[in-house]
């Protein structure tokens, strides 16, 4: 946010055909909005005519003077994005750039939204899932295997890489999938690969317990790693110095089978954890001093387990049961805010993604699908 202002304050503006256009010189904008590029030695007063002929698509572009083309975004508003510093990158908008309001205050209208659009794939043994913004696409563990799917047309991509045995967890972060094994055995180790050739570029061991998932914060100076043993009798956060990985805190955690792990997206003082056993539990833990943690909510009986957790734009905490569905919590109050049975169709979840602009995919295991469920949505309040 610092350099998105520093930027902002550096903006000039000129006419151009009686229209006030906004310049950020040494600037970048940084979104997954969808975007065309101009290319061909042009300059922008050029990229500029091409914004006038299509006035509703295109309002922003960056324009890139180290090989004269441009980038116009089109679906702007509905995007979330950052303006960094960037030599050589003007940032060109016909539009006030405002922020990006993505919480859908309105729950019952979101799931109404979320509830009329659904598509699933078959993918047997799905256990996880996970969302490569970077490549607009899925990555999902099935029967130690890593499968792509493509985010805009929901299908599978011809791409599958051999996986450890037992590997059922992944993670993501800067073009690396990070793999953790269930039931854990030794060595204790994330595996990681490479999201452009897939290979197994590095492991990330650990002594105290085998990795299920991991979370980057305080812009990327600290992770949070969940660590379990086998037999499943003590579960741990680690939290380790980034990129040095030494260990800075451990923490033992009330439960047994520490499986899931989430953050808020503007919120790194605390992370949200599962406990996969029978009636367990969801905690959450302070990542600074003293690093205490609280139970947050329970499973409603003793033949449910929660297993992935995430929040969302709004504070809202979903977190999905096996043998129940979903159910979403106030952060706050931690007063339970809606449940969704979805036992009927979905009797294992193991897995979920929540995209910011509130498309929902789950995991199933028993049943082997990777379900959609909505469309994309452009929330203002």
């Amino acid at each position: 946010m610092q350099s998105m202002l520093i930027s902002l304050l550096s903006i000039v503006f000129v006419g151009t055909h009686c229209t006030t256009v906004g310049i950020i010189r040494e600037a970048q904008i940084i979104t997954n909005a969808p975007s065309v590029w101009l290319e061909n030695q042009l300059t922008p007063l050029e990229c500029l005519c091409y914004c006038f002929q299509h006035p509703s698509v295109f309002v922003v572009f960056n324009f890139y003077k180290s090989n004269s083309s441009c980038q116009l975004f089109s679906n702007f508003s509905s995007y979330p994005f950052q303006i960094l510093t960037q030599t050589n990158v003007s940032v060109y908008s016909l539009e006030p750039l405002l922020p990006y309001a993505p919480c859908c205050s309105n729950l019952t209208w979101l799931m109404e939204k979320i509830r009329s659009n659904v598509s699933a794939l078959n993918i047997p043994s799905i256990t996880s899932v996970v969302l490569d913004n970077n490549n607009n696409r899925l990555a999902v563990v099935a029967l130690a295997k890593l499968r792509l799917v493509s985010k805009t047309s929901f299908i599978l991509l011809n791409v599958t890489i051999n996986l450890p045995s037992g590997t059922q967890t992944i993670s993501y972060y800067q073009d690396r999938f990070y793999t953790g094994i269930f039931p854990v055995t030794t060595p204790y180790a994330f595996n990681i690969y490479s999201t452009t050739n897939f290979s197994n570029i590095a492991n990330m061991s650990f002594t105290q317990g085998g990795p299920q998932r991991i979370v980057w914060l305080f812009d990327n100076t600290l992770i949070c790693v969940l660590l379990q043993t086998n037999p499943a009798s003590i579960s741990r956060a680690n939290f380790y110095n980034w990129p040095s990985n030494t260990l800075n805190q451990s923490v033992v955690l009330g439960i047994t089978n520490g499986y899931g792990l989430g953050k808020a997206p503007d919120d790194d003082n605390f992370v949200y954890i599962t406990d996969g056993s029978w009636g367990g539990k969801v905690l959450q833990l302070k990542t600074t001093p003293p690093y205490t943690f609280t139970f947050f909510a329970t499973s409603a009986s003793s033949s449910e387990s929660p297993t992935s957790v995430t929040v969302d734009s709004c504070n809202r905490l979903w977190v999905t049961f096996v043998n129940f569905g979903v159910r979403i919590y106030d952060i706050d109050s931690q007063s339970l805010l809606l449940s969704w049975n979805l036992t009927s169709i979905y009797p294992s979840l193991y897995d979920m993604v929540l995209t910011d602009q509130y498309q929902l995919y789950l995991a199933d295991k028993n049943n082997g699908k990777l379900a959609r469920h909505g469309t994309e949505l452009q929330c203002t309040s």
